[in-house]
């Protein structure tokens, strides 16, 4: 299919020769100017590692290691596109049919949206003003002791600071 004045992204690896574009130019608010020139631009309109960017990981891969010294070897690191992309891609590897969920309740209902199909054995902990409610989790893990059930096998929050802005 050929189709005019059409640069095809859908699929593959697009052919950057066919770029139009020599630099681009803008300027942010506060009059902060950028300009990509063409390898930049060839750069950011090419799919790249699922993982993330790859200079970008670099320099995060430097700043771990330089600031938090991992203590294994066998580490690494992903960038997502959101909060929720990254909540879905730890879920998926993380949980199990039935496996055990601790669920903060309220929460955001993306998260629900998430873990509904994994078909987890979700468990409502409440929250305060301060949070999670500690004698909550310790209860639930008691109990689940008790009846010889498993331990939770992730612990899902919403972080403070979110729930001052929203």
């Amino acid at each position: 299919m050929k189709q005019v004045n059409c640069i095809p992204l859908a699929a593959g690896m697009p052919n950057t020769v066919t770029y139009p574009f020599i630099d681009i130019s803008m300027t942010f608010k506060y009059d902060i100017p950028i300009k990509l020139n063409e390898r930049e631009i060839s750069t950011a309109l090419q799919y790249g590692a699922s993982q993330g960017y790859g200079p970008l990981l670099e320099k995060w891969r430097e700043f771990l290691k330089t600031w938090h010294t991992p203590r294994h070897n066998d580490w690494n690191i992903a960038f997502t596109n959101g909060s929720m992309d990254g909540c879905s891609k730890i879920f998926e590897m993380m949980i199990d049919e039935n496996d055990p969920v601790m669920l903060q309740v309220p929460t955001y209902t993306g998260i629900i949206g998430a873990l509904a199909p994994l078909l987890p054995d979700l468990i409502e902990i409440h929250q305060d003003a301060d949070g999670l409610i500690p004698e909550e989790i310790s209860k639930e893990c008691e109990r689940r002791l008790k009846d010889n059930k498993p331990m939770p096998k992730v612990s899902q929050k919403i972080t403070v600071l979110y729930q001052m802005l929203s």
